[in-house]
């Protein structure tokens, strides 16, 4: 029986907490409209869905484990806003939409930047941002 199994899913909590406030932060700053047209049924916005993609990428997972992860995960819906969880195919169907290059150097940038913050207290988010937008 794991008696620190409390403390260890607090901090997995917590790491994928920060993943997804730093992923919130560059994305939001990023030129990455809402919505990919007007006319389109406004469920999820390309943020969301792009932030939980990432989120499977970081983690490694597949798209049905990554929708199963954020239904248990009640504060990382609650940071991205989502009324309910997007079904897998949802996901996958978003993956193959957007820009492989665009979505290559966000799952770098925060990489770098938690890999980074762990090193140092604060990384200036504006700094990254500039150069993301800059690629």
């Amino acid at each position: 029986m794991c008696t620190n199994c409390w403390e260890i899913k607090v901090l997995l909590t917590n790491q994928y907490i920060r993943f997804v406030e730093v992923a919130s932060g560059i994305i939001r700053n990023s030129r990455i409209p809402l919505y990919s047209s007007k006319f389109l049924i406004k469920t999820y916005s390309q943020h969301q869905l792009l932030i939980l993609i990432l989120l499977k990428e970081y983690l490694s997972e597949a798209y049905r484990d990554i929708v199963n992860l954020s239904g248990l995960l009640d504060e990382i819906i609650q940071r991205i806003n989502l009324d309910s969880i997007p079904h897998f195919t949802t996901l996958h169907k978003f993956s193959q939409r957007i820009d492989s290059s665009i979505f290559t150097r966000l799952l770098n940038l925060l990489i770098k930047l938690l890999s980074n913050e762990e090193r140092e207290s604060h990384v200036p988010l504006s700094i990254h941002l500039e150069l993301l937008l800059a690629m």
